[in-house]
């Protein structure tokens, strides 16, 4: 196994342009990892070893790719790891709430031992998390290259919010390959390994992969570079800084300090807001662990300590909860910052691990508080929550999660119930907090006796609560439960406002029935009830439920922009697919929304499909600026919800356009109920009236469809059926109003500012109408010409003339073949006048047979003229032929040098004159090395000729090979193959130079035609043979077989030209020829001249 890390740390000591700085002082990126799985004692020393060891490499990789290197890292121990022989030289620090980067959990079902990242947002969003498997780091002594890229691929695509760059198999919207035309390519944005980021000068913008779908074509590298991350990198980062190793701190969370901040002012006492926090706040303390700590602050014009902090105990609880006022104060003034530096003044360093602070704030008075909310965060690492009741408001609230609290609600109680229990469940994780499971708002009662049903589940029934919340419990007659075996249960406690069952013990799984029975006077009108079920986890594992949104912490949205919602359904680490997710938005004023959150994976705004994660567009803005709450219900939708099995993992890299599952299974039936955090928008949306009915100025366009492609062929035409999905009218709300359908044969004149410039629009009549969000539709379309690409886009547009993004590009290719019609003179002489157009008939009249005699007889004598004009140019060219000195045979190119051991298949490859040294390497040379007199390897390396020839008799052009072994001279050649094999004949014509000597000494004579031949450029027959004797029985002294002419590096040498222009070329070393008879030679010779 390789560790990366010892590469880095070994260069660093070599090359000073790569060095690690433990002491360089920079500014970087935090991570918090968490320890989600408890790690075997025998393997947790390595597993915290080569934790360290990875997170290091990565972070090396990183700086050298972002510049951007990782300062600190925050592990998150589990408590049963703590004061173990594996912790044991381990220090702890004080745990601050910070979101997890990286979750350390079992081996994975789909992606095995292998990282990856879990994304939620658009390009340039942060990611949820990194999932690292604790096999990675158990598997081996070390971790592996493979590990650390996969790591670091995994941090770079959550940290800055970029995508795949490449397709997967089996995904229509991000394919392995696709087509341009009928061209096949690969589905790649970088084609570069072992690299995070291409530059973008190699990247391809042109591919339909995830990144450039949600990038909008630009690469990985340009969105790490304008990322807000990277504005601390040093604008002189270069290969020679110093890589910054980043530093370590392990925590532990077990105990908590809960610091109560509550507004006491006398807004809090009206409409029963007081009343409601403190009958609430009984639940919650109860439900507080042993051993964490509480302490109570109160305030209005001052600041005051009820409580300092103190232990929870089962015994104390009521006591503590005791310390609260029961009533709200009469002073109208709140001093909101008096509150929070009195809750700061209890912090110290020997506090719990975890500080939490819960700020309950009604008056929105001028009071800022950002400062102290600042200096809580950043200098004493607590983490702030904020109930905001009524219409306040909170400035600068990104570093804190706000809930809202309405007051135009019946359940009031209930809210500051579950926001407050949402509150634990996000310190604890989850793991020990109350899950709600049910809940019915019975707002329009009409009968004395009210019955309803909720089912408990095998995973959740431990310490279950049923509560019952009215402004009246007076008017409650009585209130029983009926478990699924018909046990009854008829006592209820009535306390705090509430009449609730508290079970201590598991409860019954199955169908429980409660019935409510009213006091019995007409006179009495009928109140508004709230039932609501919690329970603890039973098993291990059971399906969690959170919710959040794109709005950072509560601070403000502006209108112009939509928020996003995101639900994450998940049991254990499997994401849940195919459930039932609905939020509902309580906007300011009162009223509620209902909007559905899909897990679609189209990209706007749900980015993969089966990953657990839903989403939605909310544009439904209230007229007055303020506080959005949000809660989420999932279900399992009458058993469509499913999970992954647990198999070995198979896939690499998450994800294309769904998550790669490899098989699913049904969950158990489940209803869960989460409050999320609220967000703020800063101003109210503009309202119209329109037929007497205010309706919302609408500014938000559909959304970007994203599926455009080719779903078939129409048969015997050059049509095409195009298919998408359609989008709503107001992102995916609704429905669009138009489509607008474009092509261009060039892609860059689809895109969003040259879309109505420059694309040509397509037929109107074959545009369908839009319909509801989510519909299949289709349009049938024909390119302008067949044979060649043309590329079609879509835009939505809606009733108000918004316009959505220029949706993908779908690439359209017709073929039409072509056929020539057979022409003769039957078929001039038979041919209709009836068939041509009435235009023609009517210009030519009677006469039109013969004006097309008399064209075909006047095309004739053209071409006879033509043929005589050739003639006369041959004949007048050998006529005035001078004579010359040059051989019949010419060289006009240099030759190109190929190893007689090179993979080309023929004579060559067979030779075992000349074989390419063991030690060697070098397979090719540059012939013009030879021709300055330098030689790259002086070793006995062999090299066969393949010089290109033209013929000179005939003038040809330097394409023109001249082959005589099996085609006569001027013949074009195409296959390298054919042509250098019969190398040694011109080894006779060219190579042998007359006058020439062997440098083994044995010369040829000078040889003379003595005028037999017919020009001074040709040799005579019997000059031929003497030569080609002499030659032969040279080559029989040199070697055996020939099979090409061969000639040593070393021995190769090209003369300066002579006076007379010739070119002198010795050859030396092993030369023979092949055992032909001098009749094959005299033939080959003949076909040669008669053909010249």
């Amino acid at each position: 196994m390789k560790l990366r890390i010892l590469l880095v740390i070994l260069l660093a000591f070599v090359q000073p342009s790569v060095c690690v700085n433990n002491d360089l002082q920079v500014e970087g990126i935090d991570l918090t990892v968490k320890i989600y799985q408890d790690i075997p004692k025998h393997l947790c020393g390595r597993a915290l070893a080569n934790l360290e060891a990875l997170l290091t490499s990565s972070s090396y990789l990183l700086q050298q790719h972002t510049s951007s290197p990782i300062n600190t890292i925050s592990i998150i121990l589990p408590p049963t790891l703590v004061k173990t022989a594996c912790t044991a030289n381990i220090t702890l620090n004080k745990l601050q709430k910070e979101p997890v980067d990286i979750l350390l959990t079992d081996r994975d079902p789909v992606f095995g031992s292998s990282p990856f990242s879990v994304q939620h947002g658009g390009c340039g969003e942060r990611g949820r998390h990194v999932i690292l498997p604790l096999d990675s780091l158990v598997q081996g002594e070390n971790v592996t290259d493979d590990t650390i890229q996969q790591l670091s691929s995994s941090l770079v695509s959550h940290l800055y919010g970029v995508f795949p760059t490449h397709g997967y198999s089996n995904d229509s919207r991000y394919p392995q390959s696709y087509e341009v035309g009928e061209v096949v390519l690969d589905n790649a944005g970088c084609s570069l390994k072992n690299k995070l980021f291409c530059t973008p000068e190699l990247y391809d913008r042109e591919t339909p992969t995830k990144q450039n779908l949600l990038c909008n074509n630009k690469s990985p590298m340009e969105i790490v570079s304008q990322h807000p991350l990277n504005t601390h990198a040093s604008s002189n980062s270069t290969a020679g800084t110093p890589l910054f190793t980043p530093s370590f701190r392990y925590v532990s969370h077990q105990t908590t300090l809960y610091i109560l901040v509550l507004d006491r002012s006398a807004q809090m006492g009206e409409r029963g807001r007081w009343t409601n926090l403190h009958n609430s706040l009984h639940g919650f303390i109860t439900t507080l662990s042993a051993h964490d700590e509480l302490a109570v602050v109160t305030y209005a014009s001052q600041a005051r300590t009820n409580l300092h902090p103190t232990t929870v105990t089962d015994q104390n609880k009521k006591g503590l909860h005791g310390r609260i006022p029961a009533k709200a104060s009469s002073e109208n003034s709140s001093c909101h910052s008096c509150g929070i530096k009195r809750a700061l003044g209890l912090v110290s360093e020997s506090s719990a691990d975890l500080t939490v602070i819960v700020l309950v704030k009604a008056s929105d008075s001028s009071d800022d508080v950002s400062e102290d909310i600042g200096e809580a965060t950043e200098h004493k690492a607590v983490s702030i929550y904020g109930l905001l009741v009524g219409e306040s408001s909170v400035k600068d609230t990104e570093k804190m999660k706000i809930y809202s609290i309405s007051d135009y609600t019946a359940n009031q109680q209930t809210q500051f119930s579950d926001a407050l229990q949402a509150v634990a469940n996000d310190i604890s994780g989850d793991e020990k907090g109350y899950l709600k499971f049910y809940e019915n708002e019975m707002r329009n009662v009409t009968n004395r006796i009210i019955q309803g049903k909720f089912t408990v589940e095998e995973s959740v029934r431990s310490n279950m609560k049923v509560i019952l919340n009215t402004k009246f419990k007076e008017n409650i007659e009585h209130f029983e439960l009926i478990s699924p075996s018909g046990k009854e249960n008829k006592f209820p406690l009535v306390e705090r406002g509430s009449i609730y069952f508290d079970f201590e013990s598991e409860s019954e799984t199955g169908i429980w029935t409660f019935k409510i029975a009213l006091v019995n006077a007409p006179s009495i009108p009928f109140p508004k009830l709230t039932v609501s079920s919690y329970a603890m986890k039973t098993l291990p594992v059971t399906v969690q439920l959170k919710s959040w949104s794109n709005v950072r912490g509560g601070s403000s949205s502006q209108i112009s922009e939509p928020v996003l919602l995101y639900a994450e359904v998940m049991q254990g680490s499997l994401p849940v697919s195919g459930a039932e997710v609905v939020a509902k938005i309580g906007r300011p004023g009162g009223d509620t929304i209902e909007v559905i959150l899909t897990d679609t994976g189209t990209g706007y705004p749900d980015i993969t499909a089966g990953d657990g994660i839903y989403s939605a567009y909310f544009t439904s803005f209230s007229a007055q600026r303020g506080l959005y709450g949000v809660t989420v219900t999932a279900s399992d939708g009458s058993g469509s919800a499913r999970i992954p099995t647990v198999s070995s993992g198979t896939a690499e890299e998450c994800c294309g356009s769904s998550y790669p599952t490899v098989s699913t299974i049904p969950t158990p039936p489940f209803k869960r109920i989460f409050m999320g955090p609220s967000f703020y928008v800063s101003q109210g949306a503009q309202f119209f009236i329109k037929d007497g009915i205010p309706e919302m100025r609408d500014i938000f366009p559909p959304a970007r469809i994203t599926d455009l492609h080719v779903e078939k062929h129409i048969e015997n035409s050059l049509q095409v059926q195009l298919s998408w999905t359609a989008p709503g009218g107001d992102f995916a709300e609704g429905k669009a109003a138009a489509y607008e359908i474009r092509y261009s044969s060039n892609k860059t004149q689809l895109y969003d500012q040259d879309f109505k410039m420059m694309a040509i629009p397509g037929i109107e009549t074959s545009i369908p109408h839009p319909g509801e969000s989510g519909e299949i539709q289709f349009t049938k379309v024909q390119p302008p010409l067949p044979n060649e690409v043309f590329y079609y886009g879509l835009v939505s547009i809606d009733q108000a003339g918004n316009r959505s993004p220029v949706s993908n590009l779908a690439a359209v290719f017709v073929r039409e073949i072509t056929t020539e019609q057979p022409t003769s003179e039957n078929n001039v002489v038979n041919a209709s006048t009836h068939s041509l157009p009435s235009t023609v008939l009517d210009s030519f009249g009677d006469n039109l047979l013969i004006y097309i005699i008399t064209g075909g007889l006047s095309g004739i004598a053209i071409l006879i003229l033509i043929i005589i004009l050739i003639l006369m140019q041959v004949s007048k060219r050998k006529s005035s032929k001078k004579p010359c000195k040059m051989e019949l045979i010419k060289e006009i190119s240099s030759p190109t040098l190929i190893h007689s051991s090179s993979g080309l298949h023929g004579i060559l490859k067979e030779s075992n004159l000349s074989v390419l040294p063991e030690h060697s390497s070098n397979f090719s040379l540059d012939y013009s090395s030879y021709k300055m007199g330098q030689t790259q390897d002086n070793g006995d390396i062999s090299w066969a000729i393949l010089p290109a020839y033209s013929n000179g008799g005939f003038e040809k052009s330097s394409e023109t090979i001249v082959d005589s072994g099996f085609y006569r001279a001027g013949e074009v050649v195409d296959n390298v193959c054919e042509f250098y094999e019969p190398v040694a004949e011109y080894g006779i014509y060219q190579h042998l130079a007359r006058d020439k000597k062997y440098e083994q000494g044995v010369g040829m004579e000078d040889i003379s035609d003595n005028g037999t031949s017919s020009t001074d450029c040709e040799l005579s027959e019997t000059n031929s043979d003497k030569r080609l004797q002499k030659f032969r029985d040279l080559s029989k002294i040199a070697t055996g077989e020939f099979h090409s002419l061969i000639v040593t590096s070393d021995d190769w040498n090209l003369k300066h030209p002579s006076a007379d222009g010739e070119s002198s070329l010795s050859v030396s070393g092993p030369v023979s020829l092949p055992h032909f008879s001098e009749i094959d030679f005299a033939e080959r010779r003949r076909r040669r001249e008669s053909f010249v």
